[in-house]
């Protein structure tokens, strides 16, 4: 299993105010359409507007932003 994208919700004023995260996972090479993704529990509410990323090859890291009154405001 490779970790294939994931799937951020924003609360819809803005869109760096991330309230929900998902990633996804496959056990098929990039971007085959045709194998199942493994959704893992998602993290914070995924209501708002939503939108998902599936990607092109491996990740090296993941890097996450954050505002001290806000939480995490970007990835």
């Amino acid at each position: 299993m490779h970790l294939e994208g994931f799937v951020v919700c924003t609360d819809g004023s803005r869109k760096e105010n991330v309230q929900g995260l998902q990633f996804f996972f496959s056990a098929s090479d990039y971007r085959d359409d045709s194998t199942p993704l493994v959704l893992l529990d998602p993290i914070g509410k995924m209501t708002g507007e939503c939108g998902s990323m599936r990607l092109a090859g491996p990740l090296d890291m993941i890097k996450a932003s954050t505002d001290k009154n806000k939480g995490v405001n970007g990835l």
